[in-house]
């Protein structure tokens, strides 16, 4: 029968597909017929772990991992293809009895690696435990015993419940090892583990350079670590050694209030964050306690600086550039510098381009380094230019030493550190004359600001002073020939001070009523005091239309222009010279009115 014809066994095959190949959403186990997939996520039975894709930081490509339920950041504690990234329509899925990781073509790039010589793919089913564990169980045994579990296989978290320690059976390692970089869980450089011979717990740059220990486990605590017991009601550590295994795990006392974990850093430092609702992930404690005491933190040719509130903890010396400037911008220094000018050493027979040496001051003494026999300073250093491989050296109350190959934990030390020396780096000629060349830019840079400056605050303290002006202007307005009295009193002259009033409201003003109002206001600015009516005669002025009002005299602040050409006629000349006017306190005699 053709299927395509038939409604009804489209329905029932399209029903088939979703109740045996289904994605999971808040689901605490994968079964046989499961797949887990794009936005799709698993969610541990209490809800405190969840697994899924995530995407570290601002990368592009996915990850599988599993991360605290409340952290919406979704920092994981365990990654599983951390070496192969994928994209978000890969697909989760038990097969063959394993767990497999197929990517978008359906090609497997990571699996558990289970032998399904005793299970069967219907029987096997993963399970994500509160503990953030990963387990894989298989339901038709009887035994408790995970075939398979994440807690096996940590990546750079230690999660309460977990091991760190040596299978002496199958001669196997729980080791951490940290991310590449903050975008990139590829294994770093750095890793922890526990050294079975002497029961302590050690940091390793690049698996073979140990640069921290904890000390040996002495039964209750590490003696190196004796901040272990001012945390005692928090964390109860157990150390167990037998012929099988040895290894170190920890619990919480007080889960409902402590959210946090161990991880290994990619700053090389193993850490312990807790996680709270308002400031999520933050720092508790270090070691080393200082990232410049962790082995190479800055790479080759770099300097770290001791001082924790440094925000870049690693340079590049003068004369070199970072190897990759993505991974310094990610945290990850490991890479450190490159040189940027070939050395002349065994190049060029030139005095003239002879390397030269850039001092630096209060520096701790790198790697590669061994004596030479020198009295002196100079000779100290004509022993480093005659060894091309000579890339720095140092000389003072301990004689002199070279340096030989790349600077290696090179460290800017605090002021008073013992440890500081004064060193000297190898560099070619012509970073000495582009030095030169970038303070003269400098200076000339720091010249240009000064005068910029300069011009900028003339500008301003013009700008302030002529806006100032300006409104002692506005002030005084009443003290020119542009002010309302003059207009007021040519109007008055020429018989058309009525135009004063705005044309639409003409109407609600008697012409005879406004002439008055404006004869007595002109009356009552006359120079001499005698002119002027006191406020009595003023009412009487105003409200009597029978009152004879005596014309008023031009006002004795506006300048008065001689009608005469002849220049002995005073009594028409200026009546003020300073456009001032002088008040004189004295009294004044009522002015007579005739009344009709």
């Amino acid at each position: 029968m053709d299927t395509n014809s038939n409604p009804i066994l489209k329905l029932a095959f399209f029903l088939s597909l979703i109740l045996n190949i289904h994605s999971l959403y808040g689901a605490d186990s994968i079964s046989t017929n499961d797949i887990l997939s794009g936005q799709s996520t698993i969610i541990s039975a209490s809800s405190v772990f969840e697994m899924g894709f995530f995407r570290p930081g601002s990368a592009q490509d996915y990850y599988l991992g599993i991360w605290r339920l409340k952290d919406t950041s979704r920092r994981s504690v365990w990654v599983a293809n951390r070496e192969i990234p994928v994209s978000l329509a890969s697909e989760l899925r038990i097969t063959d009895g394993n767990l497999v990781l197929y990517n978008e073509l359906k090609l497997p790039v990571w699996s558990t690696n289970l032998s399904s010589s005793n299970t069967t793919t219907r029987s096997v089913q993963a399970v994500l435990l509160d503990s953030g564990n990963l387990v894989i169980n298989d339901k038709s045994s009887s035994s408790s015993i995970p075939l398979w579990q994440s807690f096996e296989f940590p990546s750079h978290a230690w999660l309460p419940g977990a091991k760190l320690g040596y299978n002496k059976t199958s001669d196997t390692r729980k080791i951490l090892t940290s991310w590449k970089s903050l975008e990139d869980p590829s294994p770093g450089l750095f890793s922890a583990q526990l050294d079975h011979t002497n029961n302590s717990v050690f940091i390793q740059w690049n698996r073979s350079k140990n640069y921290w220990t904890s000390g040996p486990w002495d039964g209750n605590l590490f003696s190196g670590i004796p901040e272990m017991n001012r945390n005692a009601e928090n964390y109860y550590f157990t150390f167990v050694s037998n012929e099988n295994e040895s290894y170190i795990t920890y619990t919480m006392t007080n889960t409902s209030t402590l959210i946090n974990h161990f991880e290994i850093d990619v700053s090389g430092q193993l850490t312990q964050v807790n996680w709270r609702s308002d400031n999520g992930w933050t720092v508790f404690w270090s070691v080393p306690s200082q990232r410049c005491e962790v082995y190479r933190a800055c790479g080759a040719y770099a300097n770290c600086d001791s001082n924790e509130e440094s925000l870049t903890p690693c340079q590049c010396l003068m004369g070199f550039e970072p190897n990759s400037p993505k991974d310094w911008e990610l945290k990850d220094y490991s890479g450190g510098c490159y040189r940027k000018t070939r050395l002349q050493c065994g190049v060029s027979n030139n005095n003239t381009t002879v390397d030269r040496f850039l001092e630096m001051t209060d520096m701790s003494l790198p790697e590669n380094m061994h004596s030479e026999e020198a009295s002196n300073l100079d000779e100290c250093e004509s022993n480093c230019l005659r060894n091309c491989s000579c890339s720095g050296f140092s000389y003072g109350s301990l004689g002199c030493s070279i340096i030989t190959g790349d600077i290696l934990n090179l460290k800017q030390l605090v002021s008073g550190d013992s440890r500081q020396r004064t060193i000297h780096i190898r560099l070619a000629n012509s970073e000495f004359r582009m030095r030169k060349e970038f303070q003269r830019w400098k200076l000339y840079a720091l010249l240009f600001g000064v005068i910029a400056l300069v011009m900028f605050i003339t500008f301003i303290a013009c700008f302030i002073y002529l806006r100032r002006r300006k409104r002692a202007a506005i002030k005084q307005g009443n003290f020119d020939n542009n002010n309302r009295l003059f207009c007021v009193w040519e109007m008055w002259n020429k018989n058309k001070a009525f135009e004063l009033i705005d044309s639409a409201s003409k109407e609600k003003f008697n012409e005879d009523e406004f002439m008055r109002c404006v004869r007595v206001g002109l009356l009552c600015v006359q120079d001499d005091p005698n002119d002027r009516p006191t406020m009595s005669n003023v009412m009487l002025m105003l409200g009597s239309e029978t009152a004879s009002l005596p014309s008023p005299r031009q006002p004795t602040f506006i300048v008065k222009r001689s009608i005469s050409s002849n220049p002995n006629n005073l009594s028409h000349s200026s009546s003020s010279n300073n456009l001032l006017t002088d008040t004189l306190y004295q009294g004044r005699q009522s002015a007579e009115f005739k009344h009709l």
